[in-house]
This record gives structure tokens, C-alpha cells and sequence, in this order.
């Protein structure tokens, strides 16, 4: 039964990340951290009632949303070759 609990708690970690409004994303940046040699990345989108957001992504969010795509459709497709 421990076993059941933990995994359940690693992989509410993993989606712990709050998801972002929909919209155009219009920038990408991300900050390494030195002190813990990691990085995070941003996407900024701006959503379709005008306003500009930034929050958090994964890697893998990060690479798969350019500028210009629609942020959380970009998620399921493919990233640019």
C-alpha cells in the first residue's frame, strides 16, 4: 500500500506545474539557476481577451511551442526540425 501512496505523490509532483491561458505565444526565455545547475523556461502568451501572460512550462512544452503557435494545441504536435 506505500508503494501505491508514493507513486501517487511523485506524479502529483510531476503536475504540479499550474498550466497557462490559452493563446498566441509571443515569447520564449528561460533562466538558469546556478546555484542548483537547472534551468526554467517561460513562454508568454497573450490570450485572446488581450493580455499578456508569463508563466512556467516543462522542457518539453518549451520546445514544442514557438512563437506564433497556439499555446496548449502546440502541446500534442510535434516540435519544428
Amino acid at each position: 500500500m506505500s508503494a501505491a501512496v508514493a507513486l501517487a505523490f511523485l506524479l502529483s509532483a510531476c503536475s504540479s506545474m499550474p498550466e497557462g491561458p490559452a493563446g498566441r505565444v509571443k515569447g520564449k526565455d528561460s533562466v538558469f539557476q546556478p546555484s542548483t545547475k537547472t534551468r526554467r523556461y517561460y513562454l508568454t502568451v497573450l490570450t485572446p481577451g488581450g493580455e499578456k501572460v508569463r508563466f512556467q512550462v516543462p522542457s518539453d512544452a518549451y520546445s514544442r511551442c514557438y512563437r506564433g503557435s497556439w499555446y496548449r494545441s502546440c502541446l500534442t504536435k510535434k516540435g519544428r526540425s
